[in-house]
């Protein structure tokens, strides 16, 4: 039965319910937010007589659509006759035409799908009513009377709402049926049906039915029909006796808080395909419900809504079929007493960020199915409770955020080899203590395993892997081994940024780019293993203050730009057979390799600034196939001594031994003065250093840039010889070389032509020393004060 309406409620009309935006012939109207849609309101002198409402009005040149009567808009109008209501009417608010006692007849239009409570109490036409269900168009509009005890209601097909308060306090409902064709049951439809046990809900798309059945204490059985799409927010808020529900496979939407604070639901067999929710924190579609501990998700279901099951703290276990392909953002989450998850879904998705199981502190059993292939953003999320996981060889990607924050995630964690991608933050804060990085990982996100201050030792073997930026260890402060794969061809930029744990590292052969700040930050660094056979990135360990030894393997090729600038703390260094290239800026002020570097023959080109600053060098043996000194290659090497240019180089270049303070000896073994800049020798003491040359070039130099400023030029070698006092030097000759032997470690050698210009001059590192001739023809061989003619 309806509550009465009192005569206080009546006069209770605030300013908002008067307020107006226009009149047009006698009728006040509002506009409706921003829209082009008003509804009638209420006339302060009282509307009388008999009113037409007007499907649309215009006013200002702008049209608008009369689509609802406001609350209270002819309340208590008792000099109100008759009213026509136009259909583009669909709502009627509440005490819209309560108290007009001379309205005898109220045609409400079939449009009309939503009627707030009172709307036409106390008028004749309510009045004269029988008991009983009651419509206004096609709206149940009240059930008037006192409704027997067990009654049971079938509402008709064809019916569009229920209004408010229209079964409300009616204790005689037992079961009760809503049809497929309901649209709008409006609040409170069934408030304090104390004694309803059953409903049918069939609507298709119901969309508002918010707190339908509160406080129904006694409803424990709702059937969702087959066809039902729309499941609306509140609809079943409170409904305390519920104990089980089943979600259809039709449904597409359940709006936030359908079943909240049913606090006796202990079962949900969810089997919505594909639906969505507009449940949010704090409104959840089953928040507060304690008591549900088993939730079933049906094989057929593909997308999980965000917040569903958020906050259900009965819930032990889950599992996730194979078949869904999207979670929304905490579907699980604040799921306290969650201890296991069943993970199967073959490649599902999430939200860029996401927390599907966020704050579940008891989750620690985490089984993913043998076929899974994707892993989605953050499914685990701070999952503190999860101490160990396998991840199947199936699985080819790890969401952003997988895993972040599950800092007691310990021990060893082997990466299947079929993955390909880690994402955004997958590890942040883990406990690892170690990690293996397949082969087939071509993609690691921003600071996949930062923060695990527990991680010692990384197998990296991702062959091709080059991400931009992503700092994958920074902060790994512990990481003290890190073993880098044999096929292993890219190292990421930013690979172990900050890792201050890192003592060693070994770059193996076949490593091709190594990304900017690779190491940069790694302050402990002091032992390093290069063994890339040609690889062209720079600033590779630029900066590594500590880094004191170098150990370059057989196998290399190219030093690349910048590879060791500013290591000041390498203190030896030996450069192998078969090098061909050291690039610029290479070993720039690493100033303690000292002593004598020996340049392999091999290398035909050094870049500029190469050895800039190198300043505890004294000597260096340049190769005999060098072309170009460049620019500022030896500058600032201020205990270089000596230096034997080979007959090979054609230029020198500005600078290059700029500032060489102790240079006391330059020998220039090509007859013909090389190119020469005027300041490659800025800062050289010209004065008291000795330029010694070919025979017969004294006056070339003199004369020459770069060389003329050289106060004393020493003719050195042999001139013109037709004889010469032959003395015994073992040798052979083959294939256009000669082979010497028995030559003493560290013994001087040179090889003149017969006009005496230097061919090939070195100093002995072994006893067996091999010498190329540029053509056919006479050699002087001379080795330490024994010379030879040999012809060939």
């Amino acid at each position: 039965m309806k509550k009465n309406i009192v005569f206080w409620a009546a006069l209770c009309i605030t300013w908002n319910a008067w307020a107006i935006d226009f009149v047009e012939n006698g009728i006040y109207y509002k506009q409706i937010g921003s829209t082009t849609n008003v509804e009638v309101t209420s006339n302060p002198g009282k509307y009388s007589g008999a009113i037409t409402i007007p499907a649309t009005v215009t006013y200002s040149a702008v049209t608008y659509a009369v689509t609802k009567i406001g609350s209270s808009a002819f309340s208590y109008c008792t000099g109100l006759t008759s009213i026509s209501i136009p259909n583009s009417v669909t709502e009627i608010g509440s005490s819209a035409f309560s108290g007009c006692t001379n309205l005898s007849s109220i045609p409400v239009p079939n449009s009309v799908t939503s009627i707030g409570n009172w709307a036409f109490d106390n008028t004749t036409w309510y009045n004269n009513q029988p008991d009983g269900i009651m419509y206004a168009g096609k709206v149940l509009y009240e059930y008037k009377g006192t409704m027997p005890a067990n009654t049971v209601i079938e509402i008709p097909e064809g019916t569009l709402g229920i209004a408010s308060w229209a079964f409300g306090k009616c204790t005689g409902l037992k079961e009760v049926t809503i049809p497929e064709s309901i649209v709008t049951i409006e609040y409170d439809a069934f408030d304090k049906c104390t004694n309803l046990q059953t409903v049918n809900f069939n609507a298709i798309n119901c969309s508002f039915a918010s707190r339908a059945f509160s406080d129904c204490l006694s409803l424990s059985i709702v059937n969702i029909g087959e066809k039902v799409k729309t499941i609306p927010s509140y609809i079943f808020y409170e409904c305390s006796g519920l104990l089980s529900i089943t979600i259809p496979e039709s449904v597409t939407f359940i709006g936030g808080s359908a079943f909240n604070r049913c606090i006796g639901l202990t079962t949900v067999n969810f089997n919505a395909i594909d639906a969505a929710s507009t449940g949010q924190y704090y409104n959840q579609v089953f928040q507060d419900c304690p008591a549900l501990s088993t939730v079933n998700i049906g094989e057929k279901v593909k997308a999980i809504p965000e917040d569903i099951f958020n906050g259900c703290s009965g819930l032990v276990s889950i599992t996730i079929p194979e078949g869904v392909t999207f979670i929304g953002d905490d579907a699980f989450s604040n799921c306290t007493g969650l201890t296991t998850v069943n993970f199967n879904a073959i490649n599902s998705s999430a939200e860029d960020i996401s927390s599907i199981f966020y704050a579940c502190p008891s989750l620690s059993a985490i089984n993913i199915g043998e076929k899974v292939m994707t892993i989605p953003n953050g499914i685990f999320y701070k999952c503190v409770g999860l101490v160990s996981i396998t991840i199947p060889n199936s699985v080819i990607s790890i969401g952003d955020y997988a895993f972040d924050g599950c800092s007691n995630l310990s021990g060893a964690l082997i990466l299947p080899s079929s993955l390909t991608a880690i994402g955004d933050y997958a590890f942040d804060g883990s406990g690892l203590s170690s990690v293996t990085i397949p082969e087939k990982v071509t993609s690691i996100g921003s600071n996949a395993f930062s923060h695990s201050l527990n991680l010692s030792t990384v197998n990296y073997n991702a062959t091709d892997c080059s991400p931009a930026s992503s700092q994958f260890f920074d902060g790994c402060s512990s990481l003290s081994i890190v073993n880098i794969g044999e096929n292993v061809k890219t190292i990421p930029e930013y690979f172990l940024y900050r890792c201050t744990g890192l003592t060693s590292i070994t770059i193996p052969k076949n490593v091709t780019s190594i990304g900017s700040n690779a190491f940069h930050g790694c302050t402990n660094l002091t032992t390093v293993n290069y063994n890339a056979i040609n690889c062209l990135s720079s600033d590779i360990f630029a900066g590594s203050t500590s880094l004191n030894i170098v150990n370059i393997g057989n196998q290399v090729k190219t030093l690349p730009n910048s590879l060791f600038f500013g290591c000041g703390e390498i203190n030896s260094l030996a450069l192998p057979e078969g090098l061909t290239s050291i690039e610029t800026f290479a070993f720039t002020n690493c100033g303690k390799i000292a002593g004598t570097l020996t340049i392999p023959s091999s290398v035909s080109s050094i870049g500029l600034c190469a050895f800039q600053g190198c300043s505890s060098l004294t000597s260096v043996i340049l190769p005999d196939n060098l072309t170009l000194i460049d620019e500022n290659i030896f500058a600032l090497c201020s205990k270089l001594t000596e230096i034997t240019i080979p007959a090979s180089v054609t230029s020198i270049g500005g600078s290059a031994f700029y500032n060489c303070t102790a240079l006391s000896k330059v020998t220039a073994q090509r007859g013909t003065p090389p190119s020469c800049a005027t300041t490659s020798f800025d800062g050289v003491n010209v004065e008291t250093c000795t330029l010694h040359v070919p025979a017969g070039s004294k006056d070339l130099y003199e004369k020459a840039r770069g060389w003329r400023d050289f106060y004393t030029v020493v003719d050195d070698g042999i001139s013109g010889i037709s004889e010469i006092n032959v003395q015994p030097i073992k040798f052979n000759k083959e294939n256009g070389q000669i082979n010497l032997s028995a030559v003493p470690f560290g013994e001087k050698y040179s090889v003149y032509s017969m006009q005496g210009e230097t061919i090939h001059a070195g100093i002995s590192t072994n006893q067996a020393t091999t010498i190329s001739l540029p053509s056919h023809g006479v050699y002087i061989v001379r080795v330490g004060n024994r010379s030879t003619k040999i012809v060939y």
